[in-house]
C-alpha cells in the first residue's frame, strides 16, 4: 500500500469513527423523541420526531465528518507519531509546490511510513470509554499524588 492510500485509510477511518460515535450518541435522545412524539401525537408524532431526529443525526455527523481534514489528521499524526518529526503536513502538499529541503524530508517520511505502519488518528469517543483505564494512580489529582 502506498503512503497515499495510507493516508487516505486514516482519513476514512477516522470519519467513519466519529460517524459511529456521533450515530450511536444520539440515538438514546432520538429514541425519547419519537416515544415522546407517539404519545403526544400518536404514529404521525412518531414520524415527525423520527423525521426530525434522523435529520439532526446527519447534520451533526456530516458536520463532524467535514471537520477531519488533511490539517486534522496531520496535526493528529504528529502528536501520535515522534518519528514523524512535526512534518506531517508536508505529506498533503504537493510536491511540485516544496522547496528541495522539504522534498528532501517528505521523501524521509515517506520510507518511515513505508518502513512501519502510523498509528491511527481517529480520536477515542467521549464520555467514560476515552478516560483512561490505568491505574488509581493515574486518576489522582496532581495536588494528592504530590502529598505522597
Amino acid at each position: 500500500m502506498t503512503v497515499d492510500a495510507r493516508l487516505h485509510a486514516l482519513g476514512r477511518n477516522a470519519r467513519m469513527r466519529h460517524a459511529a460515535i456521533v450515530s450511536l450518541q444520539a440515538l438514546p435522545l432520538a429514541a425519547v423523541a419519537i416515544v415522546l412524539g407517539a404519545r403526544i401525537g400518536t404514529w404521525i408524532g412518531a414520524l415527525v420526531a423520527a423525521a426530525v431526529a434522523g435529520a439532526s443525526i446527519a447534520w451533526a455527523v456530516r458536520r463532524g465528518m467535514r471537520a477531519i481534514d488533511d490539517a486534522w489528521i496531520a496535526r493528529r499524526l504528529d502528536n501520535a507519531e515522534a518519528r514523524l518529526e512535526d512534518s506531517a503536513d508536508l505529506l498533503f502538499r504537493d510536491p511540485a509546490t516544496l522547496s528541495p529541503l522539504q522534498r528532501l524530508q517528505r521523501a524521509r517520511l515517506d520510507r518511515r511510513i513505508e518502513s512501519a505502519p502510523v498509528a491511527d488518528v481517529a480520536s477515542p469517543g467521549r464520555g467514560r470509554g476515552s478516560r483512561s483505564c490505568g491505574s488509581s494512580e493515574s486518576r489522582q489529582s496532581p495536588r494528592s499524588q504530590s502529598r505522597r
